[in-house]
């Protein structure tokens, strides 16, 4: 740290210092299955290769989760940047659980990221390397009747030099039959109620479900469940920026984990039938890129995936600051 530049601090930027505190949170979490070969793929291009195995990650097994998250307040823990306030800020995104090699301990890999706020956007890329892209992220119409869950985002359908890039809807999460929920039914009152209710009466299926996994057997589900709902949530990014001078180059790139940790508890439950309807376009390839195993194709070409468990939880956490586990310079 001592051979860094002291960061230049500017009026108007929406990079707040970490750590930072989310409150009120509800995400909506949906198990799927994807193909482990695809997910190892993704996962060497994007940390293993570029780092020369420096430090390297393997794909848990054949399991992503689409993580839909509406959380009211956002502000920094920084005493400086505290005085700039708090917003609103909504995140959908993919995780991808990850087995660290070195401490064989389970870290989340999130490729895709989708926020409704530029100022999410470039702080979440520059201070730690999350790869969120903007959009218009739907929640309707309630978030404790949430039926439906979209994200509309510029994209290209066909790669080519006279392509067009539009704003359109990348893919839609959607309750199965719909009608109204009335309100979200708080069934876990405590992280450990959850993980336990999960682990006990979830945890036997899903290692069925997602049998075979790289590292782990059916215990893995405790570490996964316990990690997510009840502890600190590891998670590993690629920072990099492009090189203004050479194209094809990062003038920095690194591999950065950081850990969101619960600071509070506001409730949980299991959620019905869903499923996931997403456009298929060369600019965001989800269901190559995550090698999501698809149910059927609908009459306008989506391609539909049906998620294996689906729940919500309500909590306060906090991004602590990252650390630096490789640096190309």
């Amino acid at each position: 740290m001592a051979d860094l530049p002291r960061y230049v601090e500017t009026r108007g930027n929406a990079v707040l210092r970490q750590p930072l505190a989310l409150q009120n949170c509800t995400m909506y979490s949906f198990f799927l299955h994807a193909d482990a070969d695809a997910l190892t793929e993704f996962c060497d291009a994007t940390f293993n290769r570029p780092c020369g195995h420096a430090v390297e990650y393997r794909v848990l097994g054949p399991l992503v989760m689409a993580v839909c998250a509406d959380t009211l307040r956002v502000r920094s823990l920084d005493p400086e940047h505290a005085k700039w306030g708090w917003g609103p800020e909504r995140d959908y995104s993919f995780w991808v659980p990850l087995v660290d090699t070195r401490s064989r301990r389970l870290r989340w890999f999130l490729p895709y990221v989708f926020v409704d706020s530029g100022a999410a956007c470039v702080g979440g890329r520059e201070t730690y390397g999350f790869f969120k892209q903007t959009g218009t992220l739907t929640l309707s119409p309630s978030r404790d009747d949430p039926a439906e869950l979209a994200v509309d985002t510029l994209l290209v359908d066909q790669a080519g030099p006279q392509a067009h890039a539009i704003t359109t809807r990348l893919y839609t999460i959607r309750r199965v039959g719909g009608g109204p929920l009335a309100s979200l039914e708080a069934t876990w009152h405590s992280a450990e109620g959850a993980v336990e209710t999960l682990v006990k009466a979830e945890g036997v299926r899903l290692a069925e479900v997602f049998a075979k996994t790289l590292w782990y057997g059916p215990g893995i589900f405790l570490d996964l469940f316990e990690g997510f709902l009840r502890r600190s949530v590891p998670m590993v990014l690629l920072k990099q920026f492009r090189d203004a001078a050479h194209a094809e180059l990062a003038s920095q790139q690194q591999v950065v984990e950081a850990s969101s940790v619960l600071e509070a508890w506001h409730g949980g439950g299991l959620l019905p039938e869903y499923e996931l309807a997403i456009h298929a376009c060369d600019s965001h390839p989800l269901v190559a890129d995550l090698g999501l195993r698809v149910d059927h194709q609908a009459a306008n070409g989506d391609h539909i995936v049906r998620p294996q468990l689906a729940f919500w939880n309500r909590i306060d956490f906090r991004l602590d600051p990252g650390n630096v586990v490789w640096s190309a310079r």
